[in-house]
């Protein structure tokens, strides 16, 4: 019985944190929901015992609907469910890589642009790099290298095409070659 409330709790709690509007999107991905998974003992194994006994349940939701009377094992159950949170996780990573990139070109951006220094270079590196005189006037003459930086003049100067060519390495990128 005492397994069976610890199963309540676990539920419970984490059935309130995924309907919680307000919750940080890395507490649901971070190692806790994992970490409760492995304490009541539910295993990681992509949800292929649970496929093995109920056909494609694990992955599609009216299949579940159709057999989640008769499933009786719970730790089958909360493995496979371990095993589908853990395949959410890994399809989150690419949005947090995406974040990073986004991150890093605007600081790379704005490196460029303090190195440039004088409002005459930063004119002259703008013309170069394809923009309109007149934009690149308005654009060297303004302050605020973190305001500059996220503009539409910028951003054509410094694209990411040309970004990747100073072999600013994406982390998006990286993490697909990586993990295929």
């Amino acid at each position: 019985m005492e397994f069976l409330e610890q199963v309540h709790l676990f539920a419970t709690k984490w059935i309130e944190k995924f309907r919680d509007q307000k919750i940080s999107y890395i507490e649901l991905v971070d190692h806790y929901f994992a970490d409760d998974c492995q304490a009541l003992g539910f295993q990681m194994d992509c949800g292929h015992a649970f496929s093995e006994k109920y056909g494609d349940a694990a992955s599609s939701c009216d299949a579940l609907n159709r057999i989640i009377d008769e499933v009786t094992d719970i730790k089958l159950l909360g493995s496979a469910i371990y095993s589908q949170w853990r395949y959410f996780k890994i399809g989150s990573i690419l949005t947090v890589t995406r974040k990073i990139d986004t991150i890093l070109r605007y600081r790379f951006r704005m490196c460029i642009w303090k190195h440039w220094k004088t409002p005459q270079n930063k004119y002259k590196n703008l013309v170069k790099l394809g923009v309109e005189p007149r934009n690149a006037t308005r654009a060297a003459w303004s302050h605020g290298y973190a305001r500059i930086c996220r503009t539409e003049t910028v951003c054509y100067a410094m694209s990411n095409a040309r970004l990747a060519r100073f072999r600013l390495l994406s982390a998006e990128a990286y993490f697909v070659k990586v993990s295929s």
